[in-house]
């Protein structure tokens, strides 16, 4: 059992990725009839079928799903290899994509980033804004090398996702400084449940964690009626109504000069925070690099409030 070609492979996911043989063949600008073949000798060679065929479609079978698997493994360390014979011809460090969460694009990465160019400064950062729900698709599709934020959920991680930890991040309940609960000496959680909420809306994973306390409480929090795509606009907005907000810790600091304060609350949700990346990437020298850059910034910060 021998697999012919690294382009019988791509020729596959493709057409997994796109559910049907005709969408598989306009993406790669091939005939549907060549991703036909392909497929056969593919399954020819394996001996199992991996596509259910139907007229809406193809989908994976039990034996296509677990190729599928070792299949992405192989693709994403053929475009590793790719990449670093390049660096090598051209004489370059590399460049290393990095998908970040609020807090690692707002407050982590640039100091992390900073330090890490004063010994590599001919390596190349690009930043895409995005959150733990999207790090799985941007990775398989190669659009990110890393991504960091929040631990993703059990269901995706795989075995060829790798997750680090590397601090955990608690949050903070806000509001302006002359709201109407900073006036009580003491309030509880159903005081907070008469107030509208807002939030940024790459967030609202804290915002279902904190109505889950909410609910072991017997209070019901209502949807935020403030969604924004900014988390500067979140806290402008906030400073300027009686809307309640949460935010990681390590934005108190950028929260307080926008005209915030913290409202002390016990059991407020905490995360684990880290970096996820492909299996494939482990063995990239830059990636590797940067990981040891990521915990030794862990080790000497306290990243939980700066």
């Amino acid at each position: 059992m021998k697999i012919r070609s690294l382009r019988m492979i791509e020729i596959f996911l493709a057409a997994s990725r796109a559910g049907s043989f005709h969408a598989a063949a306009r993406e790669i600008g091939v005939t549907q009839t060549a991703i036909t073949k392909s497929i056969r000798e593919l399954e020819n060679t394996l001996k199992v079928r991996l596509f259910e065929r139907s007229v809406h479609g193809v989908k994976l079978t039990s034996f296509g799903t677990q190729f599928s698997r070792r299949a992405i493994q192989i693709e994403q360390q053929n475009a590793f290899l790719e990449r670093e014979l390049e660096e090598m011809v051209l004489g370059k460090a590399g460049c290393l994509r990095i998908g970040a969460g609020t807090v690692w694009s707002d407050v982590f990465l640039p100091m992390i980033l900073a330090n890490f160019s004063k010994s590599r400064s001919n390596v190349d950062f690009v930043i895409h804004r995005s959150v733990g729900s999207r790090f799985k698709s941007q990775l398989e599709e190669g659009e990110i090398d890393v991504g960091l934020g929040l631990e993703p959920s059990p269901e995706d991680l795989t075995s060829e996702l790798v997750f680090d930890p590397i601090t955990e991040i608690k949050t903070a309940l806000m509001v302006r400084r002359d709201h109407p609960l900073c006036h009580c000496s003491n309030y509880e959680l159903q005081d907070l449940v008469t107030f509208p909420w807002a939030m940024y809306r790459l967030d609202t994973i804290i915002f279902e964690r904190a109505r889950r306390v909410f609910l072991a409480q017997g209070f019901m929090l209502s949807e935020p009626s403030y969604l924004a795509d900014s988390s500067a606009s979140v806290m402008s907005f906030v400073a300027n109504t009686d809307h309640v907000t949460l935010l990681p810790e390590p934005m108190l600091p950028l929260a307080e000069r926008n005209g915030l304060t913290a409202l002390k609350m016990a059991d407020l949700p905490s995360f684990q925070s880290g970096a996820i990346y492909m299996a494939a990437a482990a063995d990239y020298p830059l990636m590797q690099e940067f990981g040891h850059a990521l915990k030794a910034f862990a080790a000497h910060t306290d990243v939980s409030r700066d």
